[in-house]
Parts: C-alpha cells; structure tokens; sequence
C-alpha cells in the first residue's frame, strides 16, 4: 500500500497537482522563453513548443524529465508517454515529423485534440467520451422523468 499521493480523477488532485509544480513550471517556462519557445501544461499534459528542430527537442524531453526530478523525487515524466514532433516547411504546407515516441504517429496530439501539421482534429477517444456522456445523462433524465410522471406517455415526457 502507498502512504503517499491522491486518487488519479480525484477533483483535487489537478488542484494540488498545479500547487505542487508551480516552481517547475515557472523554472521551463523560463528555459523555454530563453529559446523563444512556449510552455503549456494542464494538470499533468505538458506541451513545449519551440524552434530548433529534432536535436533541441530530444534534449528537452531529457532535459525535462530530469528537471522535474529537482521538484520532487518521485515526480516522473515517463518517457513512453513522451513525444518529439518536428514541424517543418514542404513548400506551402507544413508537415509533422515524429522524431522521439509512439504517443502518436498521425500527429501532435494534446487536452484531446490531434494536429498533423495541416488540420486540427478532435480524438476519437475524446468524442468516445462525449457520447458516453450524453447517453448516461440523457438516460438519466429520462428515468427521472418516467419517476416523476409515473403512467405518463413518451410524447408527454
């Protein structure tokens, strides 16, 4: 048993998770902001975009995974969940180049969206869940309402 952390989904645990990295986050946004790139995280998704190419962006993944360490000994950016994408110019379009990682071969995906370079697209994971969503709560409402109405007709629900 762990005697230490919170349940992943627990509504405080994105809370305590941006409480607890703001030193980090402040020491990347400045790593970043020296390259002239940007720095994004939501709860534990961490995005870094900057210029450079392939060797800048393998040696940041490093870089931050043993920087993260500096905040917390058992903070971890596990390296199977890390990508390195390259955006580059092919003549009037841009193109995605996966050059570190598995997380995505079909482009940069982040917070459920996938961009390859050209299109923005929404996960299909992440319209998965809005149906689920919406069929648990529509079917909710409508047992609320055949409650609430006993003996009472569809059309009049």
């Amino acid at each position: 048993m762990k005697n230490y952390g919170i349940p992943q989904g627990s509504p405080i645990s994105d809370l305590l998770a941006n409480i607890y990295l703001l030193k980090f986050d402040c020491a990347v946004r400045e790593r970043i902001a020296k390259l002239g790139g940007v720095y994004f995280r939501y709860s534990d998704d961490i995005l870094l975009i900057c210029p450079g190419g392939e060797d800048v962006g393998k040696s940041l993944a490093y870089d931050m995974r043993v920087m993260i360490k500096k905040f917390g000994e058992k903070l971890v950016i596990k390296e199977k969940k890390s990508s390195v994408f390259v955006f580059s110019s092919k003549g009037s379009t841009q193109v995605c180049t996966l050059v570190q990682g598995e997380q995505d071969k079909n482009g940069l995906e982040y917070l459920g969206f996938r961009f390859d370079g050209r299109k923005v697209f929404i996960r299909d994971s992440t319209l998965s869940n809005l149906y689920r969503k919406v069929t648990r709560n529509a079917r909710s409402a409508a047992v609320s309402l055949v409650k609430r109405y006993p003996g009472k007709d569809a059309s009049f629900l």
